[in-house]
């Protein structure tokens, strides 16, 4: 009898801790929760290293609800780089960061920072993801603006107004580094919805190829998170810089 009360006890113990073990895993997949009602943006980066804005609620909505049909396993995942970082910017300046694997063969995996598990997706989520994130690819390709040329040389001035460019240079760049950092903040800057009414720019930036000069004004100061350019002759089209790329600028221009 007394083998028999230990072997129930012992049954107990192990639903309990079972029970323990898939209320913790089902708190951990909770984390992923966002509240919509916060969310400002979702800045997306793919393998390439371009960047991509998602603003419409629609979409962030869509972003939301594909996530939470995953499932958690707390084991750690240890595979390639990811396809896609996805970065939830909120409004009160906080973020939370999500790696996808959801191209070609990958199994529609993701991680979120601060937790050592990984989420996998329905087949069906991963090919809405997929979707989302390349429709905005796409569409990043034509907000982007186009250099297309080999830049030899690039001038910095203080801004003296919008619309023309300031002739007394403060800077000049012919280094290979230098061109090849600003070209690319520039080509990886993500147009902002609707037409801008702004104060006017730290920074004229011209863009000099063997044929063509390409002119920008610049937004960016010490403080700035991230800053935002604009071609001269395109004074209400703004486009936001990368995190990334504004941190390099403001080591170069201030």
């Amino acid at each position: 009898m007394k083998r028999i009360n230990l072997l129930a006890l012992l049954a107990v113990i192990s639903v309990i801790i079972v029970g323990c073990i898939n209320t913790g895993n089902k708190d951990k997949g909770n984390q992923t929760l966002i509240d919509l009602s916060s969310v400002h943006s979702i800045t997306i980066q793919n393998d390439s290293g371009e960047s991509m804005a998602i603003t419409d609620n629609n979409l962030i909505e869509q972003f939301n609800e594909a996530i939470h049909t995953a499932d958690y396993d707390s084991a750690k995942l240890d595979i390639a780089a990811p396809d896609y970082e996805a970065t939830v910017e909120m409004k009160n300046k906080g973020n939370e960061k999500f790696s996808f694997w959801i191209k070609g063969e990958n199994h529609g995996l993701f991680t979120k920072s601060g937790q050592n598990g990984h989420y996998k997706l329905p087949e069906t989520e991963k090919v809405v993801l997929l979707h989302l994130f390349q429709s905005n690819e796409q569409q990043v390709e034509a907000d982007n603006l186009k250099i297309d040329e080999e830049i030899k040389r690039i001038t910095v001035a203080k801004s003296l107004a919008h619309g023309s460019v300031n002739a007394n240079i403060k800077a000049e760049y012919i280094d290979h580094e230098s061109i090849e950092t600003i070209v690319r903040a520039i080509r990886t800057a993500v147009q902002m919805p609707g037409n801008l009414n702004t104060a006017t720019p730290n920074y004229d930036v011209v863009l000099i190829s063997n044929n063509n000069k390409y002119a920008f004004h610049l937004w960016i100061n010490e403080t700035s998170e991230q800053g935002m350019v604009m071609n001269v002759n395109e004074t209400s089209t703004g486009y936001t810089l990368t995190k990334e790329s504004t941190a390099e600028l403001k080591t170069r221009f201030q």
